[in-house]
């Protein structure tokens, strides 16, 4: 737990006023912000709301998905803890860069 998830927890209490001087209004917890809370209280709400398209755009993060495609390729098969062999499911350097990661090339 962080901060933001200490303070929340103590203004769940009904005998305790929270205050704060805007440092902590739009810093997420794990439970979301004092102010995405105040909205939903004032508008009589209390529902989760998905806050990651709000800073991700539809395409993405665009420069990290160019450098991804110049650095990584798919792997042919991985096996995944708990899960077995999934084929195509996940990453690795491309191969003419594995000389710094201490993969064989």
């Amino acid at each position: 737990m962080g901060r933001v998830d200490d303070a929340m927890a103590l203004d769940s209490d009904p005998d305790v006023i929270m205050t704060s001087f805007g440092d902590m209004m739009r810093v997420p917890g794990s439970q979301g912000s004092f102010f995405d809370a105040m909205v939903q209280l004032s508008s009589g709400r209390s529902e989760v709301e998905n806050q990651y398209s709000r800073v991700v755009p539809w395409d993405g993060n665009v420069v990290a998905l160019k450098a991804i495609a110049q650095t990584m390729e798919l792997r042919p098969y991985f096996e995944w803890r708990g899960l077995g062999f999934i084929s195509h499911s996940a990453l690795r350097v491309r191969s003419g860069r594995r000389h710094r990661t201490g993969e064989p090339t």
